[in-house]
């Protein structure tokens, strides 16, 4: 029996599986549907859930199932359940003054441009991004 992270529809689900031998061939069968990864890595359940399954076997194994993992993020959630990795706070390292007027900026950059801009100016980039958006042939 293991604990494997299937990706289904775009989102990661967590599942029990267990191998069997069906006709001189091991096939997988799940037992059990957990619920969506990120659910259960954001309430803690997903730990406990690990936690609980070593106890009933001699050692506990996380499958990732997920297809092409280009960033890391698969790797990452598994990480993170399993208390390999910690949640990165965003500002960490960073002087806390420099970030407040980072974000003040930020919060009075774009309106202050869409002020100075002309209605026409405005249509122009409009029109624009959503040519880059959905004038593209598929």
């Amino acid at each position: 029996m293991f604990f494997r992270i299937k990706k289904s529809g775009g989102r990661a689900y967590v599942q029990v599986v267990e191998n069997k031998r069906v006709d001189g061939a091991v096939r997988q069968s799940v037992i059990a549907n957990l619920g969506r990864a990120d659910d259960l890595i954001a309430s803690g359940a997903l730990a406990s859930l690990l936690a609980s399954g070593a106890k009933l076997t001699e050692q506990v194994l996380l499958i990732n199932a997920l297809d092409e993992d280009a960033d890391g993020s698969s790797k990452r959630m598994v990480d993170l359940a399993t208390g390999n990795a910690s949640e990165p706070t965003p500002d960490e390292g960073k002087d806390p003054a420099a970030v407040s007027l980072g974000r003040r900026g930020g919060l009075k950059g774009g309106v202050a441009r869409a002020a100075k801009m002309s209605p026409e100016r405005r249509a122009e980039i409009a029109k624009k991004a959503a040519q880059a958006r959905w004038g593209k042939d598929r």
